[in-house]
């Protein structure tokens, strides 16, 4: 008697928990995102680029809890249309402008000797340090250096420039006269030098939002948080109105001010 007491209680138990399985799972599905997960397609080759998006993705996923996938998609892959759609493509040559990647025409200065290595330290010979290089102000050239070392994309950009994946060892081997570098490369050389900055040594970085959801993480992107984070990679803001550098990094301060 009481097994079949036991039976019918377990039995409405039972029943009861079949009934509320489907609210919880409608309760489950109402709780999930439309759109879980933010992906952007970034490009190979953009080193510095791609650190500030990382350090921007993690601020994102903490103000918003939407979590953002990173990852590098080749050239072929973004022109073809598969089944995978990104939320945002970094970079396109179409879209918003989110920020600018700078060089600087570094060039040998005629009246000023070009700093050499100081002898290896003995008991006889104290080494003297080469002077910094004074890259307080950007001076005119007089005339084109014969031959200058440019990353890709910069052969037409300045005259008597030649492509070359290494412009800073070219410069210092002597086989280019002047080189083009990142402001990174620039501070590595010592002395005897001229620098020249102009507005189209500066390449914008554009974004282009495939989804509403992407569209807003490339405002979050333009914001002045994400555009001060620019300075760790020594890249410039979208604003014209917005300095990040001060005068105590003389390059850097009169690069932004050739923009």
């Amino acid at each position: 008697m009481k097994k079949g007491i036991y039976c019918v209680v377990a039995l409405l138990l039972i029943a009861v928990l079949i009934s509320f399985f489907p609210a919880l799972f409608q309760q489950k599905e109402n709780s999930v995102p439309e759109k879980e997960l933010l992906v952007v397609w970034m490009q190979e080759g953009e080193n510095d680029t791609a650190a500030w998006l990382k350090k921007a993705a993690a601020v994102y996923e903490k103000k918003t809890g939407q979590r953002v996938y990173l990852r590098y998609a080749s050239e072929e892959e973004r022109r073809m249309a598969g089944a995978e759609k990104p939320d945002v493509l970094i970079p396109s040559e179409e879209g918003m402008v989110l920020a600018y990647r700078g060089w600087a025409l570094i060039v040998p200065d005629e009246t000023k000797p070009v700093s050499t290595p100081a002898p290896a330290p003995s008991l006889f010979i104290r080494p003297t340090l080469p002077p910094a290089a004074d890259l307080s102000t950007p001076v005119p050239l007089k005339k084109a250096p014969g031959k200058v070392a440019v990353p890709e994309g910069f052969v037409s950009v300045v005259e008597n420039g030649y492509g070359s994946q290494t412009p800073l060892n070219d410069l210092s081997s002597g086989k280019a006269d002047g080189a083009l570098l990142t402001p990174l490369q620039a501070q590595q050389i010592k002395g005897g030098y001229n620098v020249q900055a102009k507005p189209e040594y500066f390449v914008p970085v554009k974004g282009r939002a495939v989804t509403e959801e992407g569209q807003a993480f490339l405002c979050f992107l333009r914001s002045d948080e994400m555009q001060h984070a620019l300075t760790s990679r020594r890249m410039f803001s979208w604003n014209p109105d917005l300095l990040l550098y001060g005068s105590e990094n003389q390059l850097l301060h009169q690069m932004e001010k050739c923009r």
